[in-house]
């Protein structure tokens, strides 16, 4: 998985080269959640039934899960002559950011009659106040089977909210 991916990024990234833009691409790579940190019903080849696909240590869990392996995922961006390589930050970023964030990276502003879920976080990008200093993870879905094999699953309606660096889950209880 992670050499597919290398290749696949390593391929992208000589083709903006190679176009001649890479000093005026940017260039985001994210993830939607944890990844998958549950051992497989069935291996080919067999005899890793018990061993996950992938591990989120030193968080707890993985996809699905309301734990920060399930909902702390990599955001790398590169924005030339914006941003120095190796700069990181712990700004709260949802993808719901994604469009006004690009939007202005771009120099662009939305339709005025646009209503916008998310916030610009290029002020975050550039090392000044994040505009978020809370976030909230709705998961609407489950049943109380998943819960038996997902550490941090709720199988109900749950959702997480982070607020500064503090982080707690909530759950709607079903109804009987």
């Amino acid at each position: 998985m992670v050499k597919s991916l290398d290749d696949g990024l390593g391929r992208l990234l000589a083709a903006v080269d190679e176009a001649g833009i890479a000093d005026r691409t940017i260039i985001v790579f994210f993830s939607d959640n944890g990844g998958w940190a549950f051992p497989p019903r069935a291996t080919d080849p067999e005899g890793f039934e018990n061993v996950p696909a992938t591990s989120n240590l030193p968080a707890r869990s993985g996809k699905a899960s309301l734990y920060e392996g399930g909902t702390r995922e990599p955001c790398i961006v590169v924005w030339p002559s914006k941003l120095k390589p190796g700069t990181t930050n712990d700004a709260l970023f949802q993808s719901v950011d994604f469009y006004p964030t690009l939007l202005a990276m771009c120099g662009l502003q939305p339709h005025a009659d646009l209503k916008l879920d998310g916030l610009d976080q290029t002020p975050a990008l550039l090392g000044h106040a994040a505009p978020r200093d809370r976030g909230l993870l709705p998961l609407p879905h489950g049943s109380p089977k998943q819960a038996e094999n997902i550490p941090g699953f709720l199988p109900a309606p749950m959702c997480a909210a982070a607020i500064g660096n503090s982080f707690a889950s909530l759950r709607q209880r079903r109804r009987q």
